[in-house]
């Protein structure tokens, strides 16, 4: 098997993505990877489709599916990702303080603790000898979780939720050093610049479509925000595994502490599923204030 590319340049890349933007109940989640790739180029040394991964490496909503075995696929994938880069976590409050940029007491959403490793997953050494031999190196992940409460007021102070979606992407990646940043495109924005512009970066239209739009910054970083961009870059396919992760775990946390002996969270928090009205009727008056989102 050909893991390299005949240019073996040295690329740090970051890829951004987020969880849960659009559900009535919980936290978005915005996810950061920084990871050395080797290739002609960041963009190109960061697609998916050049890897061959000993199991299924694919976005989120793929490989979190609604059973339990899907959920312990994903969890292996993230738990090894953690044990190459140093990180063995034995709770969800673990968790979160190593990876989050922001602090979250869970007691004060009232829900419990829960142990890790939540779904029976387990570190897979085929996939750390793959990282190895692919020449892929995990530096740092950061994760940038917005509760309901905090996303309806920074909802209300902004005007805009689309605001608080970019607002959260440049926080990850102000801790992420690179010159390439790989982002997933959220809903159908094109054309970014008045965003730059209401948080006083300075840049320089690369392209602007509705697949792709490009970016200079002043400090000379490239942004990149790309429409399914979880499908096609690595760095941003880990992102939003890492961060569907800690979503899931907090929603499995809300689920056991409302009553449920749940494998997996017996409600996914979307629109689309009846449970999520089943567990927000059940949400006292101030469960309901740090949990429900306003839009």
């Amino acid at each position: 098997m050909q893991y390299f590319t005949f240019d073996t340049s040295e690329w740090k890349v970051v890829g951004i993505d987020e969880n849960g933007y659009g559900p009535l109940l919980g936290p978005l989640v915005v996810t950061g990877v920084l990871l050395t790739l080797y290739g002609a180029d960041p963009t190109s040394a960061s697609e998916i489709q050049t890897f061959s991964f000993p199991i299924p490496i694919r976005d989120s909503k793929e490989l979190f599916r609604r059973s339990l075995s899907s959920y312990r696929l994903g969890e292996s994938v993230v738990i090894t990702i953690l044990e190459v880069i140093g990180k063995r976590v034995p709770t969800l409050s673990a968790l979160i303080r190593e990876l989050s940029i922001k602090p979250l007491d869970l007691e004060d959403y009232g829900i419990q603790d829960v142990a890790l490793p939540a779904f029976g997953g387990i570190v897979n050494k085929d996939l750390i000898d793959y990282f190895e031999k692919a020449g892929i190196h995990i530096d740092e992940i950061v994760v940038n979780v917005i509760m309901p409460d905090i996303f309806n007021k920074t909802v209300e102070d902004l005007g805009n939720k689309a605001l608080i979606d970019f607002k959260a992407f440049m926080e990850v990646k102000e801790k992420l050093r690179a010159s390439c940043y790989l982002m997933g495109k959220v809903g159908g924005t094109s054309h970014y610049g008045r965003f730059f512009e209401i948080f006083n970066i300075k840049y320089e239209i690369l392209k602007d479509s509705f697949s792709k739009s490009s970016y200079k910054l002043e400090n000379g970083e490239y942004v990149h925000f790309i429409l399914h961009a979880d499908r096609e870059y690595l760095p941003v396919t880990f992102a939003g595994i890492v961060g569907k992760y800690v979503r899931e775990l907090i929603m499995l946390s809300l689920s056991r502490s409302l009553g449920f002996n749940a494998d997996i969270p017996y409600a996914s928090g979307y629109y689309h599923d009846s449970k999520t009205f089943e567990i927000e009727r059940m949400l006292k008056n101030n469960m309901k204030i740090k949990w429900v989102r306003s839009r």
